[in-house]
């Protein structure tokens, strides 16, 4: 297999409504699978209470049902507002359930990266995980999300990689999958600095996803 593969037959508003088809049963799935304990182990590597003076403001990118996020609240870090953008609708209504009785300010805004919904230089923290595998300009879409960030900010991302677990899933949902030096670099070309990067440790998210840390 090579570093990168692509499959667009999945994307726009095809790959929009298999989201919205999926959403019910979505968030059982991936907790099924370990992923919010993939993400709380990348949060627990990549930011701490004692890095923030205060209030964080949060932005996840292609939210789904929140996992990203909920991981976040379960954290040391105290996190003041959540935007979540997400283009399914179904999805943002399931994560805004979630999420809701647990977030003091939480905005909800359906959309994907590029939406002028969302300001320039707002966040302290951007969550977006397995995201980029279906826009076609990966390297826009990195530097618009380091435009949201304030000078401080720092992404926490997770992208599929090159593994035939990964080729299964690219058979239903149409996605790109990225060796990590090929995200670092384009990590490091959007502009990002102090990229750390790392693999998940147990479970199908070790075997399909990568994570990476990166600072405006």
């Amino acid at each position: 297999m090579t570093s990168e593969t692509t499959n667009s037959a999945n994307s726009g508003s095809s790959l929009i409504n298999l989201y919205s088809k999926a959403s019910s049963k979505w968030q059982s799935t991936v907790e099924r699978l370990g992923y919010p304990a993939a993400y709380g182990e990348l949060i627990a590597r990549s930011v701490s209470a004692s890095q923030y003076s205060s209030l964080v403001n949060v932005l996840d990118v292609g939210a789904g049902t929140g996992t990203f996020t909920t991981a976040l609240l379960q954290s040391s870090v105290a996190v003041g507002r959540i935007d979540l953008l997400e283009p399914s609708p179904d999805m943002l209504a399931v994560a805004e359930h979630r999420i809701g009785p647990n977030a003091n300010r939480l905005r909800c805004f359906s959309g994907g990266i590029g939406s002028p919904q969302v300001n320039a230089g707002t966040y302290d923290i951007i969550l977006c995980a397995h995201v980029i595998e279906h826009i076609d300009d990966v390297q826009a879409g990195l530097a618009w999300m380091k435009s949201r960030l304030t000078e401080q900010g720092v992404l926490l991302l997770a992208v599929s990689k090159p593994h035939w677990c990964t080729s299964l899933v690219r058979m239903r949902w149409g996605h790109a999958a990225y060796s990590p030096p090929s995200v670092e670099k384009l990590l490091l070309t959007a502009g990002f600095s102090q990229i750390d990067s790392g693999p998940f440790s147990k479970g199908p998210p070790s075997r399909t996803s990568y994570g990476y840390t990166a600072r405006a």
